[in-house]
């Protein structure tokens, strides 16, 4: 899994927003873990809580934020959360000494290990707000390296076939004796 950026793409939706730096957004289950994500596609969940698509709830400085039942919602460039004018939290966004540890716990979340080291709060993170961060995976590229694994593997199954041949050719020609 590769943690780097991918391209931004604009969706002016309130609730968007896209970390153009390092980071990861803080998020938890209902039963109290936690997760990181850079999948910034949040909603308000039927309890007036900002959420993730799948239900997450996303975390702030304070905790979970509750967007409460105010008309209007937005997340800007730093990361405030805003309803109704007013300022209700910031998003918690965290870095890790080394995220290529860190452990695929669903589609977009992550876990912290060992190897990663604890999250450190990133004071000043670069967001891009009513944006989404997009796919970093390059399809030309994975397409080119899975037809050399095929490549690859093709003829390493011809070389068992070609030595299997000759084993039964050998023992066909001096099994006999």
């Amino acid at each position: 899994m590769s943690i780097q950026a991918g391209a931004v793409r604009v969706t002016d939706n309130p609730l968007d927003v896209a970390l153009e730096g390092p980071g990861f957004f803080v998020v938890a289950d209902g039963a109290g873990n936690t997760f990181y994500t850079r999948a910034g596609h949040f909603v308000r969940d039927n309890e007036g809580r900002l959420a993730t698509h799948e239900g997450q709830l996303v975390q702030g400085q304070g905790g979970t934020i509750t967007l409460g039942e105010g008309w209007t919602a937005h997340i800007d460039d730093g990361g405030q959360v805003v309803v109704d004018g007013e300022v209700v939290d910031r998003l918690q966004v965290v870095t890790f000494d080394n995220p290529t540890y860190l452990r695929q716990a669903g589609r977009s979340l992550l876990q912290e290990t060992a190897g990663s080291g604890a999250p450190q709060e990133e004071a000043n993170p670069t967001l891009a707000r009513g944006a989404l961060e997009m796919s970093n995976v390059n399809v030309v590229s994975e397409m080119v390296r899975m037809v050399e694994a095929n490549r690859a593997y093709e003829a390493a199954a011809k070389a068992v076939s070609v030595q299997d041949e000759s084993a039964s050719r050998l023992t066909q020609t001096y099994g006999r004796v």
